[in-house]
Protein backbone atom coordinates (compact mmCIF):
# COMPACT_ATOMS: atom_id res chain seq x y z
CA UNK A 1 0.00 0.00 0.00
CA UNK A 2 2.12 3.35 -0.94
CA UNK A 3 0.18 5.65 1.45
CA UNK A 4 3.51 6.86 3.40
CA UNK A 5 3.98 9.50 0.73
CA UNK A 6 1.03 11.04 1.62
CA UNK A 7 1.13 10.99 5.29
CA UNK A 8 2.65 13.56 6.73
CA UNK A 9 2.55 14.66 10.73
CA UNK A 10 0.00 16.91 10.02
CA UNK A 11 -1.79 14.82 8.25
CA UNK A 12 -1.80 12.13 11.31
CA UNK A 13 -2.50 15.13 13.93
CA UNK A 14 -5.52 16.08 11.99
CA UNK A 15 -7.16 12.76 11.94
CA UNK A 16 -6.69 12.00 15.18
CA UNK A 17 -8.19 15.27 16.28
CA UNK A 18 -11.62 14.07 14.35
CA UNK A 19 -12.21 12.46 17.33
CA UNK A 20 -12.79 14.82 20.07
CA UNK A 21 -15.45 16.77 18.07
CA UNK A 22 -17.89 13.79 18.89
CA UNK A 23 -21.00 13.95 21.36
CA UNK A 24 -21.10 10.60 22.42
CA UNK A 25 -21.17 9.33 25.87
CA UNK A 26 -18.97 6.06 25.04
CA UNK A 27 -16.34 8.57 22.90
CA UNK A 28 -16.93 11.19 25.99
CA UNK A 29 -15.61 8.46 28.41
CA UNK A 30 -13.10 7.15 26.62
CA UNK A 31 -11.59 11.16 26.37
CA UNK A 32 -11.79 11.58 29.83
CA UNK A 33 -9.40 8.29 30.42
CA UNK A 34 -6.41 10.55 29.68
CA UNK A 35 -7.46 13.61 32.19
CA UNK A 36 -9.16 11.67 34.87
CA UNK A 37 -7.33 8.41 34.89
CA UNK A 38 -9.44 5.05 34.86
CA UNK A 39 -12.70 4.90 37.05
CA UNK A 40 -12.15 1.63 39.28
CA UNK A 41 -14.93 -0.40 40.26
CA UNK A 42 -15.77 -4.15 40.14
CA UNK A 43 -16.77 -4.68 37.07
CA UNK A 44 -20.13 -6.20 35.84
CA UNK A 45 -20.53 -9.59 34.12
CA UNK A 46 -22.12 -8.16 31.05
CA UNK A 47 -20.22 -5.68 29.33
CA UNK A 48 -21.20 -1.88 29.45
CA UNK A 49 -20.08 -1.40 25.72
CA UNK A 50 -21.08 -4.69 23.86
CA UNK A 51 -22.95 -4.02 20.78
CA UNK A 52 -24.98 -5.73 17.94
CA UNK A 53 -23.27 -4.45 14.69
CA UNK A 54 -25.75 -2.54 12.97
CA UNK A 55 -24.08 -3.43 9.32
CA UNK A 56 -23.28 0.10 8.43
CA UNK A 57 -19.61 1.50 8.24
CA UNK A 58 -20.25 5.07 8.29
CA UNK A 59 -18.34 5.73 11.67
CA UNK A 60 -15.25 4.32 10.24
CA UNK A 61 -15.76 5.91 6.34
CA UNK A 62 -16.60 9.62 7.99
CA UNK A 63 -13.17 9.14 9.98
CA UNK A 64 -11.29 7.61 7.04
CA UNK A 65 -12.83 10.33 4.86
CA UNK A 66 -11.66 13.25 6.73
CA UNK A 67 -8.12 12.31 4.94
CA UNK A 68 -8.45 10.34 2.26
CA UNK A 69 -9.99 12.38 -0.31
CA UNK A 70 -8.61 9.91 -3.40
CA UNK A 71 -11.20 7.12 -3.75
CA UNK A 72 -8.45 4.71 -4.45
CA UNK A 73 -6.30 5.44 -1.17
CA UNK A 74 -9.85 5.33 0.81
CA UNK A 75 -10.41 2.38 -0.67
CA UNK A 76 -7.40 1.11 0.59
CA UNK A 77 -7.52 1.98 4.13
CA UNK A 78 -10.99 0.73 4.44
CA UNK A 79 -9.90 -2.63 3.24
CA UNK A 80 -6.97 -2.92 5.25
CA UNK A 81 -9.34 -1.67 8.78
CA UNK A 82 -12.18 -4.31 7.85
CA UNK A 83 -9.66 -7.08 7.36
CA UNK A 84 -8.34 -6.13 10.83
CA UNK A 85 -11.98 -6.11 12.24
CA UNK A 86 -12.56 -9.37 10.80
CA UNK A 87 -9.10 -11.18 12.30
CA UNK A 88 -9.97 -9.11 15.78
CA UNK A 89 -13.31 -10.73 15.72
CA UNK A 90 -12.36 -14.04 14.91
CA UNK A 91 -9.72 -14.33 18.20
CA UNK A 92 -12.53 -12.26 20.29
CA UNK A 93 -15.19 -14.39 19.46
CA UNK A 94 -13.91 -17.49 21.86
CA UNK A 95 -12.97 -14.98 24.70
CA UNK A 96 -16.19 -13.13 24.64
CA UNK A 97 -14.95 -9.94 23.60
CA UNK A 98 -16.64 -10.01 19.87
CA UNK A 99 -18.08 -6.37 19.36
CA UNK A 100 -17.08 -5.05 22.16
CA UNK A 101 -15.65 -1.36 22.27
CA UNK A 102 -14.05 -1.96 25.34
CA UNK A 103 -12.12 -4.64 23.61
CA UNK A 104 -11.26 -2.96 20.64
CA UNK A 105 -10.41 0.58 22.53
CA UNK A 106 -8.11 -2.24 24.75
CA UNK A 107 -6.36 -3.15 21.93
CA UNK A 108 -5.77 0.09 19.64
CA UNK A 109 -4.16 1.47 23.04
CA UNK A 110 -2.30 -0.96 23.31
CA UNK A 111 -1.09 -1.52 19.82
CA UNK A 112 -0.31 2.44 19.32
CA UNK A 113 1.24 2.55 22.78
CA UNK A 114 3.90 0.12 21.10
CA UNK A 115 4.39 1.96 18.24
CA UNK A 116 5.36 5.24 20.14
CA UNK A 117 7.70 3.71 21.82
CA UNK A 118 6.07 2.16 24.94
CA UNK A 119 6.11 -2.05 24.47
CA UNK A 120 3.71 -4.11 26.20
CA UNK A 121 2.46 -7.70 25.46
CA UNK A 122 -0.84 -9.88 24.55
CA UNK A 123 -1.10 -9.59 28.33
CA UNK A 124 -1.25 -6.31 29.10
CA UNK A 125 -3.74 -6.17 26.11
CA UNK A 126 -6.02 -8.97 28.23
CA UNK A 127 -5.63 -7.16 31.46
CA UNK A 128 -7.05 -3.88 30.10
CA UNK A 129 -10.21 -4.97 28.34
CA UNK A 130 -11.83 -5.69 32.52
CA UNK A 131 -10.89 -1.94 33.41
CA UNK A 132 -12.11 -0.19 30.56
CA UNK A 133 -15.25 -2.36 30.97
CA UNK A 134 -15.39 -0.76 34.68
CA UNK A 135 -14.62 2.08 33.77
CA UNK A 136 -17.33 2.50 30.99
CA UNK A 137 -19.99 1.12 33.62
CA UNK A 138 -21.97 3.99 33.91
CA UNK A 139 -25.57 4.93 33.21
CA UNK A 140 -24.80 7.06 30.16
CA UNK A 141 -22.82 4.52 28.84
CA UNK A 142 -25.23 1.26 29.68
CA UNK A 143 -28.10 3.74 27.87
CA UNK A 144 -26.25 4.61 25.08
CA UNK A 145 -27.28 3.20 21.65
CA UNK A 146 -25.36 -0.03 19.58
CA UNK A 147 -24.75 2.66 16.99
CA UNK A 148 -22.97 4.78 19.81
CA UNK A 149 -20.76 1.69 20.99
CA UNK A 150 -19.97 0.78 17.59
CA UNK A 151 -18.33 4.20 16.67
CA UNK A 152 -15.75 3.66 19.26
CA UNK A 153 -14.94 0.39 18.04
CA UNK A 154 -14.51 1.28 14.75
CA UNK A 155 -12.61 4.72 15.37
CA UNK A 156 -10.44 2.51 17.47
CA UNK A 157 -9.91 -0.17 14.92
CA UNK A 158 -9.06 3.09 12.21
CA UNK A 159 -6.56 4.42 14.03
CA UNK A 160 -4.72 1.33 15.10
CA UNK A 161 -4.44 0.34 11.54
CA UNK A 162 -3.49 3.93 10.40
CA UNK A 163 -0.87 3.72 13.65
CA UNK A 164 0.36 0.10 11.93
CA UNK A 165 0.18 1.43 8.32
CA UNK A 166 2.63 4.52 9.17
CA UNK A 167 5.35 1.86 10.78
CA UNK A 168 5.42 -0.75 8.54
CA UNK A 169 5.91 2.14 5.72
CA UNK A 170 8.90 3.61 8.03
CA UNK A 171 11.96 2.55 6.94
CA UNK A 172 14.64 5.77 7.81
CA UNK A 173 15.48 6.82 11.36
CA UNK A 174 13.46 10.41 10.39
CA UNK A 175 10.16 8.65 9.34
CA UNK A 176 10.65 6.13 12.58
CA UNK A 177 10.40 9.38 14.96
CA UNK A 178 7.86 10.73 13.18
CA UNK A 179 5.62 7.30 13.12
CA UNK A 180 5.88 7.49 17.07
CA UNK A 181 4.50 11.44 17.29
CA UNK A 182 1.82 10.45 14.85
CA UNK A 183 1.05 7.19 17.30
CA UNK A 184 0.52 9.76 20.27
CA UNK A 185 -1.35 12.20 18.50
CA UNK A 186 -3.81 9.27 17.66
CA UNK A 187 -3.75 8.04 20.82
CA UNK A 188 -4.79 11.09 22.35
CA UNK A 189 -7.63 11.50 20.04
CA UNK A 190 -9.14 8.44 21.44
CA UNK A 191 -8.18 8.90 24.81
CA UNK A 192 -7.50 12.61 25.76
CA UNK A 193 -3.49 11.63 26.73
CA UNK A 194 0.00 11.29 25.04
CA UNK A 195 2.29 7.94 25.38
CA UNK A 196 4.25 10.12 28.70
CA UNK A 197 0.30 9.78 30.22
CA UNK A 198 0.78 6.19 30.18
CA UNK A 199 3.20 3.35 31.86
CA UNK A 200 3.37 -0.08 32.39
CA UNK A 201 4.05 -1.50 36.39
CA UNK A 202 4.77 -4.93 34.87
CA UNK A 203 1.33 -5.46 32.54
CA UNK A 204 -0.62 -2.78 34.42
CA UNK A 205 -1.31 -0.12 32.57
CA UNK A 206 -0.70 2.79 34.62
CA UNK A 207 -2.63 6.27 34.07
CA UNK A 208 -0.38 9.34 35.28
CA UNK A 209 -3.25 11.57 35.26
CA UNK A 210 -1.62 15.68 35.62
CA UNK A 211 -4.16 16.55 38.29
CA UNK A 212 -2.53 19.19 40.60
CA UNK A 213 -3.58 21.81 43.54
CA UNK A 214 -5.07 25.21 41.44
CA UNK A 215 -2.36 27.52 41.26
CA UNK A 216 -3.77 30.46 43.74
CA UNK A 217 -3.31 34.19 42.24
CA UNK A 218 -0.87 36.60 43.96
CA UNK A 219 -2.35 38.79 44.77
CA UNK A 220 -4.44 37.78 48.44
CA UNK A 221 -7.17 40.83 48.42
CA UNK A 222 -10.34 39.45 48.68
CA UNK A 223 -12.25 42.61 48.90
CA UNK A 224 -14.52 44.40 51.21
CA UNK A 225 -15.42 42.33 54.59
CA UNK A 226 -13.90 39.21 53.15
CA UNK A 227 -11.56 37.27 54.96
CA UNK A 228 -8.63 35.65 51.96
CA UNK A 229 -6.72 32.99 52.80
CA UNK A 230 -4.00 33.71 50.62
CA UNK A 231 -4.08 29.67 49.22
CA UNK A 232 -6.69 27.65 47.23
CA UNK A 233 -9.28 25.81 49.29
CA UNK A 234 -8.15 22.92 51.09
CA UNK A 235 -8.88 19.55 48.96
CA UNK A 236 -9.42 21.87 45.52
CA UNK A 237 -7.81 20.16 43.06
CA UNK A 238 -8.03 20.72 38.91
CA UNK A 239 -6.95 18.58 35.83
CA UNK A 240 -6.52 20.42 33.16
CA UNK A 241 -7.53 18.84 29.84
CA UNK A 242 -4.91 18.48 26.71
CA UNK A 243 -3.75 21.49 25.19
CA UNK A 244 -3.75 24.10 28.07
CA UNK A 245 -0.69 26.09 29.48
CA UNK A 246 -0.05 27.66 32.69
CA UNK A 247 1.23 31.12 31.65
CA UNK A 248 2.10 32.89 35.56
CA UNK A 249 -1.14 32.50 37.59
CA UNK A 250 -3.74 31.78 34.17
CA UNK A 251 -4.45 28.91 32.41
CA UNK A 252 -4.56 29.44 28.73
CA UNK A 253 -5.94 27.57 25.77
CA UNK A 254 -5.62 29.38 22.09
CA UNK A 255 -8.66 27.78 20.15
CA UNK A 256 -7.26 30.08 17.26
CA UNK A 257 -3.95 31.12 16.60
CA UNK A 258 -2.72 32.51 13.45
CA UNK A 259 -0.82 36.07 12.63
CA UNK A 260 -4.40 38.27 11.94
CA UNK A 261 -6.54 36.31 14.80
CA UNK A 262 -6.56 35.26 18.30
CA UNK A 263 -9.08 33.43 20.06
CA UNK A 264 -8.25 32.03 23.71
CA UNK A 265 -9.92 31.15 26.98
CA UNK A 266 -8.00 31.74 30.23
CA UNK A 267 -8.75 30.51 33.84
CA UNK A 268 -7.26 31.51 37.30
CA UNK A 269 -7.56 30.55 40.82
CA UNK A 270 -7.35 33.50 43.26
CA UNK A 271 -6.90 32.69 46.63
CA UNK A 272 -9.62 30.99 48.91
CA UNK A 273 -12.04 33.09 50.96
CA UNK A 274 -13.58 32.01 54.38
CA UNK A 275 -17.81 31.92 53.90
CA UNK A 276 -19.37 34.85 55.18
CA UNK A 277 -23.41 36.10 54.45
CA UNK A 278 -24.51 34.48 50.93
CA UNK A 279 -22.27 34.07 47.57
CA UNK A 280 -24.14 37.00 45.38
CA UNK A 281 -22.43 39.80 47.84
CA UNK A 282 -19.36 37.99 48.19
CA UNK A 283 -19.11 37.64 44.09
CA UNK A 284 -19.83 41.55 43.95
CA UNK A 285 -16.97 42.36 46.45
CA UNK A 286 -14.72 39.98 44.57
CA UNK A 287 -15.34 41.80 41.51
CA UNK A 288 -14.13 44.97 42.42
CA UNK A 289 -10.12 43.33 43.01
CA UNK A 290 -10.42 39.84 40.72
CA UNK A 291 -11.67 42.37 37.62
CA UNK A 292 -9.78 44.63 35.21
CA UNK A 293 -10.45 47.92 36.48
CA UNK A 294 -12.05 48.94 33.39
CA UNK A 295 -14.74 46.66 34.60
CA UNK A 296 -15.28 48.17 37.61
CA UNK A 297 -19.21 47.87 38.28
CA UNK A 298 -20.00 46.21 35.43
CA UNK A 299 -21.38 42.71 36.28
CA UNK A 300 -24.76 41.04 36.00
CA UNK A 301 -27.60 41.98 38.44
CA UNK A 302 -28.52 38.14 38.12
CA UNK A 303 -26.07 35.80 40.35
CA UNK A 304 -25.97 32.36 38.12
CA UNK A 305 -26.05 29.15 39.82
CA UNK A 306 -24.89 25.68 38.08
CA UNK A 307 -22.46 22.40 39.13
CA UNK A 308 -18.88 22.28 37.85
CA UNK A 309 -16.86 19.59 38.29
CA UNK A 310 -17.57 16.70 40.19
CA UNK A 311 -20.90 18.00 40.94
CA UNK A 312 -19.59 20.90 42.98
CA UNK A 313 -22.29 24.05 43.34
CA UNK A 314 -20.96 26.85 42.14
CA UNK A 315 -22.65 30.85 41.92
CA UNK A 316 -21.02 33.36 39.36
CA UNK A 317 -21.92 36.73 38.04
CA UNK A 318 -20.56 37.90 34.61
CA UNK A 319 -19.84 40.36 32.38
CA UNK A 320 -18.71 41.57 28.61
CA UNK A 321 -16.60 44.81 28.54
CA UNK A 322 -13.62 46.34 26.84
CA UNK A 323 -10.11 46.04 28.44
CA UNK A 324 -7.87 48.80 28.31
CA UNK A 325 -5.26 48.04 25.34
CA UNK A 326 -7.42 45.52 23.46
CA UNK A 327 -9.27 46.81 20.44
CA UNK A 328 -12.25 43.97 20.82
CA UNK A 329 -14.46 43.56 24.35
CA UNK A 330 -13.41 40.47 26.64
CA UNK A 331 -16.25 38.21 28.49
CA UNK A 332 -15.40 37.66 32.17
CA UNK A 333 -17.36 35.48 34.33
CA UNK A 334 -16.28 35.53 38.67
CA UNK A 335 -17.73 32.26 40.44
CA UNK A 336 -17.78 30.79 43.30
CA UNK A 337 -17.67 27.39 44.02
CA UNK A 338 -18.44 26.18 47.64
CA UNK A 339 -15.86 23.69 48.93
CA UNK A 340 -17.74 23.84 52.55
CA UNK A 341 -15.24 25.58 54.79
CA UNK A 342 -13.38 27.79 52.38
CA UNK A 343 -15.39 29.53 49.09
CA UNK A 344 -13.25 28.83 45.98
CA UNK A 345 -13.06 32.12 43.30
CA UNK A 346 -12.46 30.98 39.81
CA UNK A 347 -11.82 33.73 37.12
CA UNK A 348 -12.48 32.57 33.49
CA UNK A 349 -12.05 35.00 30.38
CA UNK A 350 -12.97 34.90 26.80
CA UNK A 351 -10.67 36.95 24.58
CA UNK A 352 -11.13 38.07 20.63
CA UNK A 353 -7.36 40.10 18.78
CA UNK A 354 -8.06 40.03 15.11
CA UNK A 355 -6.75 42.57 12.30
CA UNK A 356 -9.34 41.09 9.90
CA UNK A 357 -12.20 43.45 8.44
CA UNK A 358 -15.55 42.86 10.69
CA UNK A 359 -13.46 41.43 13.71
CA UNK A 360 -15.80 43.42 16.38
CA UNK A 361 -18.69 41.07 14.51
CA UNK A 362 -16.18 38.09 14.16
CA UNK A 363 -15.22 38.28 18.09
CA UNK A 364 -19.18 37.24 18.89
CA UNK A 365 -18.96 34.38 17.80
CA UNK A 366 -15.67 33.40 18.81
CA UNK A 367 -16.76 33.27 22.13
CA UNK A 368 -18.57 29.83 22.12
CA UNK A 369 -16.13 28.45 20.79
CA UNK A 370 -13.59 29.83 23.66
CA UNK A 371 -16.57 29.22 26.25
CA UNK A 372 -16.56 25.10 25.28
CA UNK A 373 -12.77 24.82 25.59
CA UNK A 374 -13.07 26.43 29.32
CA UNK A 375 -16.30 23.91 30.04
CA UNK A 376 -13.92 21.23 29.44
CA UNK A 377 -11.37 22.53 32.12
CA UNK A 378 -14.57 23.12 34.39
CA UNK A 379 -14.90 19.53 34.42
CA UNK A 380 -11.44 19.00 35.90
CA UNK A 381 -12.68 20.22 39.14
CA UNK A 382 -12.11 18.57 42.55
CA UNK A 383 -12.83 19.11 46.10
CA UNK A 384 -14.65 15.74 47.36
CA UNK A 385 -16.03 16.92 51.02
CA UNK A 386 -17.96 19.17 48.84
CA UNK A 387 -19.34 16.99 46.09
CA UNK A 388 -23.12 16.91 45.32
CA UNK A 389 -23.76 20.08 47.80
CA UNK A 390 -27.83 21.17 46.93
CA UNK A 391 -27.64 23.65 44.20
CA UNK A 392 -30.76 25.26 45.69
CA UNK A 393 -33.71 24.52 48.40
CA UNK A 394 -37.11 24.54 48.00
CA UNK A 395 -38.13 27.68 49.50
CA UNK A 396 -35.31 29.84 47.89
CA UNK A 397 -36.89 28.50 44.44
CA UNK A 398 -40.59 28.50 45.48
CA UNK A 399 -42.33 31.73 44.29
CA UNK A 400 -45.11 32.97 41.95
CA UNK A 401 -43.48 33.50 38.58
CA UNK A 402 -44.58 34.79 35.21
CA UNK A 403 -42.56 34.86 32.23
CA UNK A 404 -42.52 35.59 28.97
CA UNK A 405 -41.01 37.26 25.28
CA UNK A 406 -42.02 38.30 21.91
CA UNK A 407 -40.27 39.45 18.79
CA UNK A 408 -41.31 40.51 15.21
CA UNK A 409 -39.85 41.97 12.24
CA UNK A 410 -41.14 43.90 8.92
CA UNK A 411 -40.89 42.30 5.36
CA UNK A 412 -41.47 43.71 1.63
CA UNK A 413 -41.77 41.67 -1.37
CA UNK A 414 -39.14 42.96 -3.69
CA UNK A 415 -41.16 42.37 -6.63
CA UNK A 416 -44.87 43.98 -5.32
CA UNK A 417 -42.85 45.93 -2.65
CA UNK A 418 -46.30 44.92 -0.80
CA UNK A 419 -44.96 44.77 3.10
CA UNK A 420 -46.38 42.68 6.25
CA UNK A 421 -45.35 41.87 9.42
CA UNK A 422 -44.31 38.60 11.27
CA UNK A 423 -44.13 38.22 15.31
CA UNK A 424 -44.26 35.83 17.75
CA UNK A 425 -45.33 36.84 21.49
CA UNK A 426 -46.19 34.80 24.29
CA UNK A 427 -46.51 34.88 28.28
CA UNK A 428 -47.29 32.76 31.27
CA UNK A 429 -47.09 31.99 34.72
CA UNK A 430 -45.69 29.70 36.68
CA UNK A 431 -46.60 29.28 40.14
CA UNK A 432 -44.63 27.01 42.40
CA UNK A 433 -45.98 26.22 45.94
CA UNK A 434 -43.66 25.96 49.06
CA UNK A 435 -46.08 22.70 49.56
CA UNK A 436 -45.10 21.13 46.59
CA UNK A 437 -47.52 22.14 44.19
CA UNK A 438 -47.52 24.15 41.12
CA UNK A 439 -49.94 25.72 38.66
CA UNK A 440 -48.94 26.61 35.07
CA UNK A 441 -50.62 28.93 32.46
CA UNK A 442 -49.24 29.79 29.05
CA UNK A 443 -51.04 32.08 26.22
CA UNK A 444 -49.08 32.79 22.95
CA UNK A 445 -49.84 34.52 19.61
CA UNK A 446 -47.61 34.10 16.25
CA UNK A 447 -48.19 34.79 12.96
CA UNK A 448 -45.17 34.03 9.84
CA UNK A 449 -46.12 37.17 7.65
CA UNK A 450 -48.53 35.21 5.46
CA UNK A 451 -51.67 34.14 6.42
CA UNK A 452 -53.96 34.52 9.54
CA UNK A 453 -52.52 34.87 13.51
CA UNK A 454 -52.38 31.21 15.71
CA UNK A 455 -53.16 31.42 18.49
CA UNK A 456 -52.30 28.39 21.94
CA UNK A 457 -53.68 28.51 25.40
CA UNK A 458 -52.45 26.10 27.87
CA UNK A 459 -53.47 25.58 31.39
CA UNK A 460 -52.02 22.75 34.06
CA UNK A 461 -51.27 21.69 37.84
CA UNK A 462 -49.30 18.87 39.78
CA UNK A 463 -46.21 18.57 41.94
CA UNK A 464 -42.78 20.31 41.96
CA UNK A 465 -39.64 18.80 42.62
CA UNK A 466 -35.91 19.93 42.55
CA UNK A 467 -33.00 16.90 41.16
CA UNK A 468 -29.81 18.29 41.41
CA UNK A 469 -29.48 21.16 38.94
CA UNK A 470 -32.94 20.21 37.29
CA UNK A 471 -36.54 21.52 38.34
CA UNK A 472 -39.14 18.98 37.82
CA UNK A 473 -42.58 19.99 37.02
CA UNK A 474 -45.05 16.63 36.55
CA UNK A 475 -48.52 17.58 35.62
CA UNK A 476 -51.90 16.22 37.23
CA UNK A 477 -53.80 17.92 35.24
CA UNK A 478 -52.97 19.68 31.39
CA UNK A 479 -55.36 21.53 28.89
CA UNK A 480 -54.19 23.07 25.76
CA UNK A 481 -57.60 22.90 24.24
CA UNK A 482 -57.06 19.52 21.42
CA UNK A 483 -56.52 16.71 24.13
CA UNK A 484 -53.32 16.49 23.62
CA UNK A 485 -51.31 16.06 27.20
CA UNK A 486 -48.01 16.67 28.42
CA UNK A 487 -46.53 14.59 31.38
CA UNK A 488 -43.97 16.86 32.81
CA UNK A 489 -41.59 19.74 31.84
CA UNK A 490 -38.45 19.63 32.86
CA UNK A 491 -35.64 23.36 33.26
CA UNK A 492 -32.03 23.21 34.23
CA UNK A 493 -31.98 25.93 37.18
CA UNK A 494 -29.50 28.79 35.84
CA UNK A 495 -29.73 30.88 39.01
CA UNK A 496 -31.92 32.43 41.86
CA UNK A 497 -31.63 35.85 42.46
CA UNK A 498 -33.74 37.85 45.14
CA UNK A 499 -33.25 41.86 44.71
CA UNK A 500 -34.19 44.82 47.23
CA UNK A 501 -37.91 45.39 46.28
CA UNK A 502 -38.29 41.79 47.24
CA UNK A 503 -38.74 40.66 43.36
CA UNK A 504 -37.16 37.22 43.18
CA UNK A 505 -36.04 36.19 40.01
CA UNK A 506 -35.16 32.43 38.93
CA UNK A 507 -33.24 31.36 35.73
CA UNK A 508 -35.12 27.99 34.22
CA UNK A 509 -33.51 27.12 31.36
CA UNK A 510 -35.56 24.68 28.99
CA UNK A 511 -32.85 23.47 26.85
CA UNK A 512 -31.76 21.05 28.94
CA UNK A 513 -28.82 20.20 26.68
CA UNK A 514 -26.72 23.16 27.00
CA UNK A 515 -24.72 24.08 30.18
CA UNK A 516 -24.87 27.75 31.59
CA UNK A 517 -22.67 30.51 31.23
CA UNK A 518 -21.98 33.92 30.08
CA UNK A 519 -22.94 32.44 26.19
CA UNK A 520 -26.11 30.53 27.23
CA UNK A 521 -27.62 32.94 29.69
CA UNK A 522 -28.76 35.80 27.53
CA UNK A 523 -32.52 34.50 26.33
CA UNK A 524 -34.96 36.70 28.85
CA UNK A 525 -37.74 33.49 27.56
CA UNK A 526 -35.71 31.49 30.76
CA UNK A 527 -36.03 34.58 32.95
CA UNK A 528 -38.90 34.00 35.17
CA UNK A 529 -39.54 36.98 37.94
CA UNK A 530 -42.37 37.19 40.60
CA UNK A 531 -42.76 40.44 40.06
CA UNK A 532 -45.83 40.79 37.24
CA UNK A 533 -45.59 42.51 33.90
CA UNK A 534 -46.51 45.85 32.96
CA UNK A 535 -50.25 46.26 31.67
CA UNK A 536 -50.37 48.43 28.69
Amino acid sequence: MRLLSKLSICGAMALALAHAALANPVMEAAKAIGSQGLITRKPSIESPTQFKPTGSTKHLDAYLKQFFTDEKEFAQMQGATLALRDAFEKEMEPRGMANDASAALAYAFCGLLDAAGKPNGDDAFLKLVPRLRAHFDTAAVRSSTDDQKQELYERSLAALTFGMTLNQAAESETAKQQVKLAAETLLQGLVGGDAKTFSFKGMDLQVNVATVAAQPNKPTTAGSGLESTGAVAPGFTVAPPAGWDLNGSWYEKYVERTDRTKSRALIRFPAAIIPKGNMGDALRSLWETQIPAEGKGKFSSIVYRRYVGDRLHAQFIQSRFREKGREQDTCFMLMLIDCKTHWQPVVIALTYESNEPGAGFSSTYSYPDTMKEAEEFLKGLRCAPAAGLPLVDRNALAGDYHFGSGASSWMQNVYTGATSMAFVSYGGTLNLKADGSFTYTYSGASNPGAGGTTYAKITGSGTWAIGGDQLICTFKEYDQGNGYKVKEHRYRIGGVTVYQDGTKLAVLMSNMDRPVNIITTGDTGDWYSTKPPKKD
